[in-house]
């Protein structure tokens, strides 16, 4: 495992505490993960999760504009809001999350990859996760969890975790050890949390340590969960917004970082309420679909100058626009922004 070395920033009010490092100790602490559910990049020889074949209908998903909220994003914003169906998703009987707290731990390169901060490496995430828990795209995934009512989501504690880059791949396994590291001292531990491990420019990050499905070549982000000793731990590895394959297409309503930070963020927080263990929501009648999630279902892609690139929905959350890609609704089955 890289060198690591771990600098808290306790809540959202910016009170510091220096804590010790990311050991063995950690990782001899997670017992066990549940299937590792990616994102796959689009590349030569790489099949999407959430192929099929989707049918187009003319129309708009997202939701209308509010009397204060503007009624475009600008001139020359792609946005390609079409209602797209590919196929259910089914409750395979495992458990959903109903509430929680959704944290961030942002990995901080020492001086040697130059400087990185939340907002120049992710650009905001906690304002990204702030406007999508408020947001009524959020509520889409009522339908999944039997549960309706607002604020039941909510942006928790952000941590940064500084570390020396050795060039070294991180594995899933480290990942793990990381949020157990944090988890154990805050206590926010269980179905009630869900920690986004947040990756900078040239860290690659793969599912283990044969490093054959990385990052680099393989995955844009994933979610997963482990059983560990101080209890059950959900988290998602979050790579910089701008990988390429894994960005969206421009111009959009914020430009490639923030837009990209924030399709993998809202991807992976409402996979991870829906189907924490891969084991609760997800599809399994379709051949063509076969394993994928709410937001699997709607991601789609098409290639531009020689890299793909995701269509997006240009949609206003909360607070501003964001073009990202929308979540799958059985009730309307659909691919759509708002239940």
């Amino acid at each position: 495992m890289p060198s690591v070395y771990a600098l808290v920033v306790i809540g959202l009010v910016g009170t510091a505490e220096q804590l010790g490092e990311v050991t063995a100790v950690d990782r001899q602490a997670v017992l066990g993960g549940a299937r590792g559910v990616p994102r796959v990049k689009i590349a030569a020889g790489k099949a999407r999760v959430g192929g099929g074949d989707p049918r187009a209908l003319s129309g708009r998903a997202g939701p209308g504009a509010a009397a204060s909220v503007p009624a475009s994003p600008g001139a020359g914003i792609v946005s390609y809001p079409r209602v797209r169906f590919p196929s259910d998703v089914v409750y395979n009987g495992g458990q959903v999350i109903r509430s929680a707290q959704i944290h961030n731990i942002f990995m901080i390169p020492t001086s040697v990859y130059g400087p990185c901060t939340p907002a120049s490496c992710w650009g905001e995430p906690d304002r990204i996760v702030r406007d999508l828990v408020e947001s009524d795209f959020i509520h889409v995934i009522d339908q999944y969890v039997a549960s309706s009512p607002g604020h039941r989501y909510t942006l928790g504690r952000s941590y940064i975790n500084q570390y020396t880059p050795s060039g070294t791949p991180f594995t899933d396994a480290d990942v793990a050890a990381i949020v157990h590291h944090y988890a154990a001292i805050s206590g926010d531990v269980g179905y009630g949390h869900i920690y986004h491990v947040y990756f900078p420019p040239g860290q690659d990050v793969c599912f283990d340590s044969s490093f054959s499905q990385c990052t680099s070549n393989y995955f844009c982000a994933y979610h997963n969960s482990a059983d560990t000793d101080i209890g059950h731990l959900i988290y998602s590895i979050q790579p910089p917004g701008d990988l390429p394959g894994c960005t969206m297409a421009q111009p959009s309503a914020n430009g490639p970082l923030i837009d990209s930070t924030a399709d993998a963020i809202f991807h992976e927080s409402l996979e991870a309420i829906t189907d924490p263990d891969g084991t609760a929501w997800w599809n399994s009648d379709n051949a063509g679909s076969l394993g994928s999630e709410v937001a699997d279902l709607c991601d789609f892609f098409f290639f531009e100058g020689g890299l793909a690139v995701e269509e997006p929905t240009t949609l206003w959350l909360t607070t501003r626009f964001y073009s990202v890609a929308m979540v799958y609704n059985n009730a309307r089955h659909a691919c759509t922004a708002e239940p």
